[in-house]
């Protein structure tokens, strides 16, 4: 099986049902408030607007969704108002770096603020902006000069404040709002608040403890799975793999800009190789497939099950990010993480000696595959790693989005087998490779788990019967895209 049959599977097997339980949970929300808008968080909720939009399909009393352009270093920048809030800034996690660094990615310093700051370099213990920083050594410097120049901080800074109240002024946000995002703690329904006043609920697949902090702002949410559950070491033992999954693979919004009344999102650098990208196309394009047949099968089923507990739903892929094969585990072999705001850049699955000799727990902690680490220690082949924008998702300039595997151009002197996804033109799928094994069931509320004894037996074969349905499909030059509401 090839690299885009493996990754498609993976998708549809795994980490669509993840979806599915977590589109339910959506659903029932809805239901239970009258919510008017629904906005998707960049980039974590690309996929998830994509499969509630599948869901609007057979249900079109849900409300209108649209993509929130964000993320952390975004919403930092326009929270940037008082002492407190940069103090709250300069005082997260990070790992040694220079202090020219920890000023630019958190502070948005530029050559300008860095001559006028000079002077309080030795005030603060630095002799100069390449210094090393180091948080358990001298932390408390770092921390001093960010106070002496606080002032400054807030006032080049406040273009940014401005821009994001104008940009979530555009997309009248109101109280009816729901946003939708993987987690946390609930930074941007804080930052929407202290920056703009609006109040909006919020609905987390997961949530730590900080997020008890929203009731101090009278903020609501409602999560997947909270913070008390015995799902939240696991989750966080794969944090990395689940933000991974998730996410689009267009760069990271670092700001946006005004033209006109038109806002322009500002690109941070291209996260994965060329491999990775595609990996994770057929990955996400198997994930909605498997929503959408189900939607398109068993939507009275859906209906009627009151909760696909999430302990369940995350079975099969805790069991994968536990327990892969080689073959599976190489897939995501190219994979590099870069964190600027928290200065660490790392491989998700490491060669790294040294590292392979702790335990699983401890290279959890960093970031890092330990089971896919430990399983190709003698498979990987060292080469460096470039970046590329091949086979990214993308958003248009009405902000809609253009996943790879639902939009592309393709080259006729180019390989058509390597760059064309055998997936993409499946339009409508025949009624009996869809979800047999349920078919059985009655059209009433079914304890979910006699439903769920059927995944591990039976998704296999379903998603083999489609791979199979696929093979025999010719290839034709030009733009694809599926019969949905999206525009292109």
């Amino acid at each position: 099986m090839g690299l885009d049959k493996k990754a498609y599977k993976i998708g549809y097997e795994k980490l669509g049902v993840v979806f599915l339980g977590f589109l339910k949970k959506l659903y029932s929300t809805c239901q239970a408030s009258p919510y008017d808008k629904i906005f998707f968080v960049s980039r974590d909720g690309y996929y998830l607007k994509i499969v509630y939009d599948l869901l609007r399909q057979h249900y079109t009393k849900l409300p209108e969704s649209h993509y929130l352009l964000s993320s952390r270093v975004m919403i930092y920048s326009a929270s940037l108002i008082d002492k407190e809030s940069i103090s709250y800034i300069a005082n997260k996690d990070y790992f040694p770096t220079t202090l020219k660094h920890l000023l630019k990615v958190r502070f948005n310093f530029n050559e300008t603020m860095f001559e006028k700051s000079q002077r309080f370099l030795s005030k603060s213990g630095f002799i100069s902006f390449d210094d090393l920083v180091i948080q358990e050594k001298n932390h408390s410097n770092f921390v001093s000069f960010v106070m002496f120049v606080k002032d400054m901080i807030i006032s080049e800074n406040k273009l940014n404040k401005e821009i994001f109240t104008e940009y979530i002024q555009s997309l009248q946000i109101n109280e009816k709002s729901l946003i939708v995002d993987i987690g946390y703690a609930g930074s941007l329904q804080k930052t929407l608040f202290t920056t703009t006043g609006q109040k909006i609920d919020g609905l987390y697949f997961i949530v730590n403890e900080k997020i008890n902090e929203l009731k101090n702002y009278g903020l609501k949410y409602v999560s997947y799975i909270d913070n008390t559950s015995k799902l939240i070491p696991n989750f966080f033992k794969y944090v990395q793999l689940f933000e991974l999954f998730f996410s689009a693979t267009h760069p990271s919004v670092a700001g946006l800009e005004k033209e006109m009344n038109h806002f322009k999102p500002i690109f941070d650098s291209i996260n994965f190789s060329e491999k990775t990208n595609k990996v994770l196309a057929f990955l996400h394009n198997g994930a909605v497939d498997f929503v959408d047949d189900y939607l398109a099968k068993h939507k009275d089923l859906f209906f009627e099950i009151d909760t696909f507990p999430s302990d369940l739903v995350l079975h099969n892929i805790l069991n994968f990010f536990e327990k892969p094969s080689i073959e599976e585990a190489k897939l995501f072999d190219e994979v590099i993480f870069e964190d600027n705001f928290g200065a660490n850049k790392y491989k998700l699955i490491t060669n790294d000696i040294e590292k392979l000799s702790l335990n699983n727990e401890v290279l959890s902690t960093q970031g890092i595959w330990a089971s896919a680490s430990k399983l190709l220690a003698f498979h990987h082949v060292n080469q460096p790693l470039n970046s590329s924008i091949k086979y990214t998702d993308r958003i248009d300039k009405n902000f809609e989005l253009l996943p790879f595997y639902q939009n592309q151009t393709f080259d006729e002197s180019q390989s058509k087998e390597t760059i064309y996804p055998i997936f993409n033109i499946i339009i409508n799928i025949q009624e009996e490779y869809v979800f047999n094994f349920i078919e059985s069931l009655q059209k009433q509320f079914y304890p979910w788990y006699k439903v769920i004894c059927y995944f591990e037996k039976e998704i296999s074969h379903q998603t083999q019967e489609r791979l199979i349905y696929t093979e025999n499909i010719s290839f034709k030059v030009g733009k694809y895209k599926k019969s949905n509401n999206f525009r292109f």
